[in-house]
């Protein structure tokens, strides 16, 4: 398992610098039209504007875009997310649409997007990374999937992560999934967190997890399910759904919100999103490693504002006048988004 994650890291690592090509090009995308403050108004005109290997970056805003069907090897950029309320900073809404990661598209990453939409990937090496978002369906015969620092939030009947059949190395690390749906439909159908098909694998680290079934695989070649924290408000819940008998569990804390379950995992505040730990949590140095358990340790640390891994100006000072002796003496402050 430890080989295979090199291997994954690797392989993304790879997939992310293929973007800095000396030819590739920088798109811009905001549906504001007045003024004009970027080249296209819709995802869909980027899109068909761009070449494989281009970067989009997508604008904030209060209006949604529409969805689109990606055919090109893109890397696609928002602006990041507010845990809490979407609607601050002049809210980071993308779109409540679509997104299809069609024939064409292997190797592009999306990262930083924010809305009540779905990803569709009908294609092979795709990275979904620091995304706000209400479901991610993974076709069949597919291979090296990565979500990582994402939250998946699911309100309906249905599962929040999906694997369909003969897909391998899903990679679903460092998240926030709630699925909700079994509460909100008075608990009817077979409702899951994960639904992973018959021959496929999926790894399944450093997450928090919400959900009455937290996985449902009855078929599934592997699971290895790590370092997780899952919880459930409502107690009487069923962890596992007709779990693979290949699956590896290890290092996995279980707690019911009502705080009946002794071993009660105890965060800063959840009704924040806040998932750090608090100092008496049971749920700290047990891991791997002797590491905590949740979404800020393990291989990709949670970020929590979701901003894009690109360097961030938070600061600009700009004088209201220059001198022809001092010209114009621009101040600013930038950091790291690793």
């Amino acid at each position: 398992m430890k080989s295979t994650n090199k291997q994954l890291i690797m392989i993304l690592a790879s997939a992310i610098s293929s973007f800095f090509q000396l030819n590739a090009r920088v798109l811009t995308v905001a549906n504001q039209t007045s003024p004009q403050v970027a080249q296209y108004n819709t995802l869909k005109a980027a899109h068909d504007a761009a070449q494989n290997g281009d970067t989009i970056y997508i604008y904030p805003s209060l209006s949604f875009y529409s969805g689109i069907s990606i055919s090109k090897k893109l890397c696609i950029i928002g602006s990041g997310f507010n845990k809490v309320n979407d609607y601050s900073d002049c809210s980071k809404l993308v779109t409540n649409d679509t997104l299809k990661f069609e024939l064409g598209s292997e190797g592009s990453v999306i990262s930083s997007v924010v809305g009540n939409f779905k990803i569709k990937i009908s294609t092979s090496n795709i990275l979904i990374q620091r995304c706000k978002l209400s479901k991610v369906i993974i076709g069949s015969n597919l291979s090296t999937i990565s979500i990582i620092n994402c939250i998946i939030t699911t309100n309906t009947d249905q599962n929040a992560v999906r694997v369909l059949e003969n897909t391998s190395i899903i990679n679903v690390q460092n998240n926030i999934i709630i699925q909700n749906g079994y509460y909100q439909n008075q608990g009817t159908g077979d409702i899951s967190t994960f639904y992973v098909g018959n021959n496929s694998s999926i790894i399944i680290k450093n997450n928090i997890v919400r959900g009455y079934h937290i996985a449902y695989s009855l078929y599934a070649n592997s699971i290895y399910i790590s370092d997780n924290i899952f919880y459930n408000a409502y107690g009487g819940w069923d962890r596992w759904h007709n779990l693979s008998p290949n699956a590896i569990l290890k290092n996995g804390a279980f707690y019911c919100e009502q705080n009946t379950d002794s071993r009660w995992i105890s965060f800063v505040d959840i009704n924040q999103y806040d998932y750090h730990l608090n100092t008496n949590s049971p749920a700290k140095n047990i891991g791997t490693n002797n590491q905590d358990l949740g979404i800020y340790t393990g291989d990709y640390p949670f970020i929590d504002d979701g901003a894009p891994s690109l360097p961030t100006i938070y600061s600009l000072t700009i004088p209201a006048t220059a001198s022809q002796k001092d010209g114009l003496p621009i101040v600013f402050k930038a950091k790291t988004n690793n």
